[in-house]
C-alpha cells in the first residue's frame, strides 16, 4: 500500500513536548488536565471515498456529527466537511486530527483546510474546552426502586473526555454500586442509563424523577460496552 508511511503518527517530538508543556501548565494552572477540542466527530477516508473526492490517495477526516455550539458548530463545520489538515498539518484519521488539537491551548485558533462540494475552504476555529464540569457532581441513589445504592454523574463532554469515553455520549453514569446494594442486581459501574419507562434520562433529577414514580414496576434501557441492554424490572 502505496500510502502505508502517511498513516503513521503524525505526531512529531515536537508536538508530543508541545503536549507536555501543555499538560503542565493545566496541572499548574487549574490541578487538572482540560485538554481543547473541535467539537466533532469523524471517520477516516478510504480508497473509496477519495475516489469520491477527486482525491489521488486517502487522507482526511470525514466530519460524521458536529457538537450543537461547540468549537466546529461555531466555525460553520457540518456533517460531511472532509477536513485535509489542521494548521498545515495532514490528517489521516481522527484521533490524529484530536491530538492536534490537543497540543494547543483554550482560545486558540486552529486552521482547518476543508473540503465541501467539491471546493477547498479554509476554516478558522477557536478551540474551547469540552463542555461540563471534570469533577461531576456524584449522587447516590436512594428510595423504593431497583437502582438504590448506585452511584451516578451526569455525562457531559468534559467528563466523557476525562474518562477517556466518547465526548458525545449523553446520559447518566453509573460510577460505583456500593456493596450489597439492590443496584448490583442490575447495574455494574460504567454503565449508561439511557431511559426509564420511555422516559430519555439526560440527567440525574430527570433520573429521580422517573425511579420514585415508579408503581412497583420500570421499563429499563441502559448501554453497557457500547451494547443496549433493556428490560422490565419488578419489584
Amino acid at each position: 500500500m502505496f500510502f502505508l508511511s502517511n498513516h503513521r503518527s503524525t505526531e512529531t517530538q515536537d508536538d508530543l513536548n508541545q503536549l507536555s508543556g501543555a499538560i503542565v501548565d493545566a496541572a499548574v494552572n487549574e490541578g487538572r488536565i482540560v485538554r481543547p477540542w473541535l467539537g466533532l466527530k469523524g471517520q477516516a477516508v478510504t480508497f473509496d471515498i477519495a475516489r469520491a473526492q477527486g482525491l489521488s490517495r486517502p487522507v482526511g477526516v470525514i466530519v460524521s456529527e458536529v457538537y450543537e455550539a461547540g468549537p466546529a458548530d461555531r466555525a460553520g463545520l457540518r456533517r460531511g466537511d472532509l477536513v485535509m489538515s489542521i494548521d498545515d498539518r495532514e490528517v489521516f484519521d481522527e484521533k490524529g486530527l484530536k491530538f492536534m488539537a490537543a497540543i494547543r491551548s483554550p482560545g486558540e485558533v486552529a486552521v482547518l483546510k476543508v473540503m465541501r462540494g467539491g471546493s477547498e475552504r479554509v476554516v478558522r476555529v477557536e478551540l474551547d474546552v469540552p463542555p461540563g464540569v471534570t469533577e461531576a457532581e456524584l449522587v447516590l441513589l436512594q428510595g423504593r426502586h431497583p437502582f438504590t445504592g448506585a452511584e451516578v454523574a451526569e455525562l457531559s463532554p468534559r467528563l466523557a473526555e476525562e474518562l477517556g469515553r466518547d465526548p458525545f455520549e449523553s446520559g447518566v453514569l453509573v460510577t460505583r454500586i456500593m456493596n450489597r446494594a439492590f443496584a448490583w442486581r442490575f447495574l455494574r459501574p460504567g454503565d449508561i442509563i439511557l431511559s426509564v419507562d420511555g422516559q430519555s434520562i439526560q440527567s440525574v433529577a430527570t433520573l429521580e424523577t422517573a425511579l420514585n414514580r415508579g408503581s412497583g414496576r420500570w421499563q429499563i434501557v441502559i448501554d453497557r460496552n457500547g451494547r443496549r441492554i433493556s428490560g422490565a424490572i419488578t419489584l
